[in-house]
């Protein structure tokens, strides 16, 4: 028992100049940990703000991207509608999208300039006939009036000419009487 009183009173003596510094160490541990718990607090807001930052960025490029693919693609159509819609109205088919790439549109674009060349080719062959039909009517227009004068001489010929014939008859006629009554003369 001796023994166990020593070493209680041992072990008292030793946790009375231990406790303390445990108690130091604990409480240096503690605000260590505070100290780093802290700090790990601070980087995670930090982190959560950095990740925050990235999103808005993220989304506003995205955006802005996204406005600039629409633009990019109702850009082109717009101003192929407005072409369509000039030459359907006006009839002028003079219009000519601007091809701004080799993508779709830019594709799509070139495909419709190229259909309004054709367009232009065809109607300005159709309007080179027109011109030449325009003008071979007026050929035949001048010629049947040319027709239509000689034919009016023709007629005026023919007129004078048994007028003539008529008179040309009478005359006949009457020297016919006159002989046939010179004959009866000269018969009796």
């Amino acid at each position: 028992i001796e023994t166990a009183g020593a070493f209680l009173k041992a072990n008292r003596a030793f946790e009375s100049s231990f406790n303390p510094k445990m108690r130091h160490f604990a409480e240096v541990q503690e605000a260590n940990a505070k100290v780093h718990y802290e700090a790990a607090i601070k980087e995670s807001a930090a982190a959560m703000r950095n990740s925050i930052l990235l999103i808005v960025a993220g989304v506003l490029v995205g955006v802005i991207l996204s406005a600039v693919i629409i633009g990019s693609i109702t850009g082109p159509l717009e101003n192929m509608r407005s072409v369509i819609t000039k030459a359907a109205s006006q009839y002028d088919f003079t219009g000519q999208v601007e091809v701004g790439g080799d993508n779709e549109i830019g594709r799509t674009a070139r495909a419709f300039n190229e259909l309004m060349a054709t367009l232009r080719q065809t109607l300005g062959e159709i309007r080179g006939n027109t011109i030449r039909v325009d003008d071979a009517t007026a050929s035949l227009a001048t010629a049947a009036e040319q027709a239509a004068i000689a034919s009016n001489d023709a007629s005026e010929s023919a007129a004078s000419m048994a007028a003539s014939v008529e008179q040309l008859s009478v005359s006949i006629t009457s020297v016919s009487d006159s002989t046939r009554d010179a004959l009866g003369i000269a018969r009796t």
